[in-house]
């Protein structure tokens, strides 16, 4: 009979390391937008590239959130896309202050604004939208606190799944 991946006796160190490497992940990914895409901000870069790159860190973040509901046992959907539901599902699992510095409402507000971006180019193509014909500013200080907040959460989430016991 061969063994799962789940049965093997080394599964914890699998699931350890699967977890430190998502934490790592994206924190290396917000310290390289925030020494080099975020002073290009102010410089006009294109919308598209930064709708793309904040695109990277939420993908990042997701990811974090699923290797610590894995490794604490939560009941988190994987295949979930939207993060700041998943972050939210999540916190209401723990309890802790995962969701204290983060919140849904600023993960919902950078996601939306992460799709204007990438999609409209910054720009509301109809003149239909909440900023009619008007680009949607992203100044170099609002992406390095973007950057900020998504290592602030990276670190809360890790130290949160090292305070739970693993199942």
């Amino acid at each position: 009979m061969i063994a799962s991946p789940l049965t093997l006796p080394n599964d914890g160190v699998r699931r350890a390391a699967s977890l430190d490497r998502a934490h790592e992940t994206l924190m290396r990914g917000a310290a390289y937008l925030d020494r080099h895409v975020a002073p290009r901000c102010d410089a006009g870069v294109h919308a598209p590239f930064i709708g793309n790159a904040l695109g990277e860190l939420d993908r990042f973040l997701n990811v974090l959130v699923d290797e610590v509901a894995d490794w604490i046992g939560a009941p988190v959907r994987p295949k979930q896309r939207n993060t700041a539901n998943k972050l939210s599902a999540l916190h209401r699992v723990t309890g802790a202050a995962v969701h204290r510095r983060t919140g849904h409402a600023r993960l919902s507000a950078i996601g939306r604004s992460r799709e204007f971006l990438k999609h409209a180019g910054g720009r509301d193509a109809t003149g239909a939208g909440r900023m009619p014909k008007a680009i949607l500013p992203l100044s170099s200080a609002e992406m390095t606190a973007i950057c900020r907040l998504y290592s602030d959460t990276a670190r809360d989430l890790h130290a949160t799944a090292l305070a739970l016991r693993p199942r």
